[in-house]
């Protein structure tokens, strides 16, 4: 894979058919199948930032057609204003859009070592107490990696990529009370983004979803701001 094959605005359709032809490459090499597991090289932003960006511009828009998109990835970056991705309408930027994909538990390193080495699975999988190790993750990126920084402002979309059902499997019920508590400390943070959502993967039923995180208006944040004032 190469840098240039990534970088070209195209439909969102023609986007979709160069994603299934590279997973297919993948899929067809043992040493393609390692590297992209482990992230290796541009697999990295392959998977953690393109094909994010890919499932948030398919959940989105009912148009695949006319709605365009490109990865600017390397290039945006160590500028003023930095994000991951371009959406346009044509010739008209409809979004900028920064993603955070903080797939980083100690259960997501073992199994791509194991499927690496062996070829599959050894540990338990269905065992919720990792995905604490997820959510943490995803808070701090949020927090501390993204909306303190600078290189953000209002005029770019945050997307949040996470899979955690994979770490309860058919527990369906413990893993929406995990997902609405993720939503609830999402919804408390007061953002420097013009929006927010997350690209929710549950892959065990081919199915993705995208969950807009509603933000705090400025007003309710000039009342927050307020209170503290009063009582301080």
């Amino acid at each position: 894979m190469r840098t240039r094959e990534l970088t070209p605005k195209r439909s969102i359709a023609n986007h979709q058919k160069f994603y299934l032809k590279k997973e297919k490459e993948i899929s067809s090499s043992k040493i393609k199948m390692k590297n992209a597991r482990l992230k290796r090289g541009l697999y990295k932003p392959f998977y953690s930032e393109y094909k994010v960006l890919l499932d948030y511009a398919n959940l989105k828009y009912e148009d695949k057609e006319n709605i365009f998109f490109k990865w600017v990835g390397f290039t945006q970056q160590g500028k003023k204003i930095n994000y991951d991705g371009e959406i346009y309408n044509k010739k008209e930027i409809l979004e900028k859009v920064e993603i955070t994909c903080p797939l980083s538990s100690v259960l997501d390193r073992i199994i791509e070592q194991e499927l690496n080495e062996i070829g599959s699975v050894t540990i338990e999988i269905e065992n919720s107490k990792y995905v604490n190790d997820v959510n943490n993750a995803i808070i701090e990126a949020v927090t501390k990696k993204k909306n303190s920084m600078h290189t953000y402002d209002d005029t770019i979309t945050l997307v949040i990529y996470i899979e955690n059902m994979k770490y309860f499997f058919s527990n369906m019920n413990s893993y929406k009370k995990s997902l609405n508590n993720l939503v609830s400390s999402l919804k408390k943070i007061s953002y420097q983004f013009k929006e927010v959502y997350i690209v929710e993967n549950l892959y065990m039923y081919d199915k993705k979803n995208l969950i807009k995180i509603k933000l705090k208006s400025k007003v309710q944040i000039l009342h927050i701001a307020f209170f503290v004032f009063i009582f301080y």
